[in-house]
This record gives C-alpha cells, structure tokens and sequence, in this order.
C-alpha cells in the first residue's frame, strides 16, 4: 500500500488494501487524490466555488461508499466516477444526451471502429507544436470548449485515461467517448491554431496529414 500522497495520486492501479478502520483508511488512501478532484472540477465547472463543491460532494459520496469498496478497486477510476456522475446530476444533466454523429452517416461505433489514431504514424507536428504552448493558455482554451467534450479531453490529455477507462468513469459508450474526444480536440485545436502560428510554433501545413487528410491527434496538455 503507498504511503507517499505523491505517488498514491498518480498511480493509475493504486488499489484498495487497508484494512484499519473506516476513517484512517479514508484518509491514507483517497484524501491524497482531493487535489486532483479539484483540479478536474474547476475543468468542469470554470468556476472556482462551484468545483469545491463538486470536490467536496465527491469526497462526502466517496466516503459514504467507501467501505463497500472492493480491495481490488482503482481509486482514482472509482473517484473521478463519482465525480462525474455528482456533476452529471446536479449540475450538467446535458451531458447525459447521445452525441450526434460526425457527418450524419457516421455513428459512433462506426468511429470508434476505425478510428485513426491507433498507430505511431499519426503523430503531427502539430503535437509537438501545442506542447510549447503556455499552460494558462491552453487552459482557457480547454474552458471554451462544449462541456461535454471537455470533460472527456480532459480525462484523456490531462490525467492521460485510456479511452476505455473513460468510458467506465463517464459511463459512456466507448463510441460516445471517442467521438467527443475527437470533436473536443478538434475544437481545442481550432482555438489555439492562431496562437501557435504566431508563435512560429506552426504552419498551416504541419496539420494536414500526407494523404491530404486532417489528422486528428491527442493534445498533449501539462498537467
């Protein structure tokens, strides 16, 4: 069981094993990820009184069901979950909506089938370029983007959650998660396009693909 609040709240198959009491466990093993909930909140929430809240509502949840929680369990995992369902429920029931395909033709399980960006050969130079880019630049970038497309971006570039994994924290469709990464991203780079060219970070050229085609790649932000 880790004891350092470092590594506990950044390891992503940190499991439940305590076997003191309820507090004492509660405390040694999930307040070390209450800035991490915080961080994430004030994603969701763009507001600073609202994501304690959110943050202090998880906690409160999170303790409540502690005690039910299997040993094998990934904390972080089970903790955004809570998150993400408390802010679902009170706050952005709008999340819960199907998205709409891409095109019309397009479905999401379609796009979750032949995604892209499953091989090495996608990589851009835009990657390289976003990642020059000023944090606090790139977080009020992150803040414009629909709501349900930044919640899965950042889950996906900030805490660099497999795509599956979302899926299990949102409870979203895989097809669902994808499709809001891929217009999230899309959207996030549309914002930050013209900082980076005059920057010299990037040319219009560095985000077409060999082929002629848009490619679309993660967005590498700090965390």
């Amino acid at each position: 069981m880790p004891t350092n609040p470092i590594t506990a709240a950044t390891s992503d198959t940190t499991e439940s094993t305590c076997t003191a009491g309820t507090s004492e466990c509660f405390a040694r093993e999930v307040m070390p990820y209450a800035y991490a909930l915080l961080r994430k909140a004030r994603q969701l929430t763009r507001n600073d009184a609202d994501a304690e809240d959110l943050t202090q509502e998880t906690l409160l949840r999170a303790y409540a069901g502690f005690a039910r929680l299997r040993p094998d369990s990934n904390i972080r995992a089970w903790l955004y979950r809570i998150q993400t369902n408390t802010w679902i429920s009170t706050h952005r029931a709008r999340l819960c909506r199907p998205p709409e395909s891409l095109t019309g033709r397009i479905t999401d399980d379609q796009l979750a089938h032949d995604w892209p960006c499953g091989s090495a050969a996608c990589a851009s130079a835009e990657v390289a370029a976003l990642e020059h880019l000023p944090h606090d630049q790139i977080t009020a970038a992150l803040r414009h983007i629909d709501e349900a497309q930044r919640t899965v971006v950042y889950l996906a570039d900030v805490e660099g959650l497999p795509y599956k994994a979302i899926a299990q924290v949102t409870g979203m469709p895989l097809g669902t998660v994808m499709s809001r990464i891929h217009r999230g991203r899309r959207a996030l780079r549309g914002l930050l396009d013209d900082y980076a060219r005059r920057r010299g970070y990037l040319r219009s050229a560095d985000v077409i693909a060999a082929d002629g085609r848009e490619v679309d790649c993660p967005v590498r932000l700090p965390g």
